[in-house]
């Protein structure tokens, strides 16, 4: 492994990167190397794509606005109300103590926290720190329709660019499952994924969502699409004739991603990533977020952020446990999966009975036994991001 010094090469180690994450059960090996890239990476865009370092007080404010805290929440981190006021208004700079508190009780970088910084300029932007933290990545992936020009002519550009995402939208309540523990999530990549996904979707006409008119069946009825070879094409338009939109886009690099949920003028969107390129995640995944849509989604303040990747049991939160089952049960109608527990059916047989892929069998046989490395041949037998042109 050497140092990045070519696009080239910059696009090489992000595809590999990409290529680690995505493997069921990555080697120790694989993991020290894909460790090294993301290094390696970001050494390359601290030289070639520099964006200002976060403002501490800036980025203060964004936590502020993400969590839903006031002033009243931090006086315990920053001293009293009137301290809080001070430091906000840039005429109190952080103390040591403040700094140990904030980074202990809201788990906000020290080398963030810890930033040299003074009376906010101009030059810095519009928008708080953490909105530029994955701007490169946005121009990257097109996030800006009619936007052509090189990476630091968009930076030239950035807050117009970054205003036309965002489309007056705000960060709403972040329900996130949080599976990888210690992972940071950016959340403002969360946020800037969910704002293209309202722009792919802005023209998109749905009848009327009616949740009291969704029939009985319909997370069963999803789920039986599975059973036919080329089902997956299917779930789009069988969404949308209940008013639910559906649509495929890459996660962004620091969400650990699978798929989300939230609503949009009046309708549902069922978002996924692929980020696993598993049929049975696929499914899953799709199952999950309708579930949240069923027994959690209210408003259009609040979005559910999923990563359903296979883990022990047991390390998540009751809402997702609740979206977990309710998934389980239309893949795995009890009283059928119990009897196979019992019985001498084949992964082909009990497919059959239940009318849903094989892989989803093999996939839920995994899960219950954790190991990942039974059935693989039948989990990663079909590449559903092939089957859907992603």
């Amino acid at each position: 492994m050497k140092i990045i010094r070519t696009e080239n090469e910059y696009e090489a180690a992000l595809k590999r990167v990409e290529a680690i994450m995505d493997l069921d059960s990555p080697s120790n090996d694989e993991l020290d190397e894909m460790e090294l890239l993301v290094l390696l990476i970001e050494k390359y865009e601290a030289e070639h794509y520099p964006i200002s370092a976060p403002d501490p007080v800036e980025y203060l404010k964004f936590i502020m606005e993400k969590d839903g805290l006031t002033k009243k929440d931090l006086a315990k981190y920053i001293g009293n109300l009137s301290k809080v006021s001070e430091v906000l208004s840039y005429k109190v700079k952080l103390s040591l103590n403040m700094i140990q508190n904030l980074h202990e009780g809201l788990d906000i970088p020290l080398d963030v926290l810890s930033q040299a910084y003074g009376k906010k300029k101009e030059s810095q932007g519009k928008y708080p720190a953490e909105y530029y933290g994955c701007f490169n990545e946005l121009v990257k992936r097109d996030y800006f329709p009619g936007f052509n020009g090189t990476l630091n002519e968009a930076k030239r550009q950035k807050d117009e660019l970054l205003e036309t995402l965002i489309n007056g939208y705000t960060i709403g309540e972040q329900c996130y499952c949080r599976k990888t523990k210690n992972a940071k999530i950016d959340h403002f990549a969360l946020f800037a994924w969910q704002c293209r996904i309202k722009q792919l979707l802005s023209s998109e006409q749905l009848p009327d969502f009616k949740k009291d008119k969704l029939p009985k069946t319909f997370l069963r009825d999803v789920a039986k699409l599975s059973y036919y070879t080329d089902g997956c094409k299917l779930v789009k338009e069988h969404l949308n004739k209940f008013g639910i939109h559906f649509i495929i886009l890459k996660h962004l690099p620091k969400t650990n991603l699978d798929g989300a949920v939230f609503m949009f003028h009046s309708h549902p969107v069922v978002a996924l990533t692929l980020r696993h390129n598993r049929e049975d995640n696929f499914w899953f995944t799709l199952l999950h977020e309708l579930a949240h849509v069923i027994l959690h989604l209210k408003d259009e303040n609040t979005s559910f952020f999923d990563d359903t990747a296979d883990e022990k049991k047991g390390s998540i939160e009751d809402i997702e446990k609740q979206a977990n089952k309710e998934a389980q049960n239309a893949l795995f109608p009890s009283q059928i999966w119990n009897q196979y527990r019992s019985g001498n059916d084949t992964v082909s047989d009990l497919s059959n009975k239940l009318q849903v892929a094989p892989s989803i069998i093999a996939g839920r046989i995994r899960f219950e036994a954790q190991d990942y490395q039974y059935y693989s041949n039948v989990t990663h037998k079909n590449d559903i991001r092939e089957k859907l042109g992603v």
